[in-house]
């Protein structure tokens, strides 16, 4: 109202009466993802890393009541993945009452690592199959560039003999610089 107060007749306490599905990059303190909209962007990798690099995500259900089976999440393998990513572990059942569902305030993880074998951007959706009535499946992007980084030690290396001769690379034998 006028004076800075708000009176109301009704107040809705209840809880959701279906599964609701929250994905986070990292644990659920971390970011938050939005279904269709958010990038997780693994940045530059090296080609060929001795360490794959990789991110965990938490899928969680802050759905309705955890005695009402009807609220319960059901995740559904596998995990889709866009070319250029792997799925370095699949959704982590241990935490749970029962395999394959969350009940309401559960969560379970998955990780996904970048497949640094060939240059080049990669890119595309991560879809998660589930029974959320409307964020089915729950898509966000990935992102990654994947190359060889050049350092510059500052060192101008050794001018070439011009008295030795220069060879080509190719098929066949290779043949001297004309």
């Amino acid at each position: 109202g006028i004076d800075g107060h708000v009176l109301a007749d009704a107040v809705w306490g209840g809880s959701s009466t279906t599964p609701e599905i929250r994905v986070f990059q990292g644990t659920t303190a971390d970011r938050e993802l939005v279904d269709e909209q958010s990038t997780v962007d693994f940045g530059y990798v090296e080609l060929f890393p001795t360490t794959a690099e990789t991110q965990t995500f938490t899928v969680q259900n802050i759905g309705g009541n955890p005695d009402d089976l009807d609220t319960h999440l059901q995740l559904s393998e596998p995990i889709q993945l866009p070319s250029g990513f792997t799925l370095a572990a699949s959704y982590d059942w241990s935490t749970v009452a029962r395999e394959g569902w969350l009940a309401p305030g559960e969560s379970t993880t998955f990780t996904i690592s970048v497949d640094a074998a060939a240059p080049g951007p990669v890119g595309g959706e991560v879809r998660l199959r589930n029974n959320d009535a409307d964020e089915t499946p729950f898509e966000f992007t990935l992102s990654a560039d994947i190359g060889v980084q050049l350092v510059d030690n500052d060192n101008p290396g050794q001018p070439l003999d011009p008295g030795y001769p220069q060879f080509q690379l190719g098929a066949g034998n290779p043949a001297p610089f004309q």
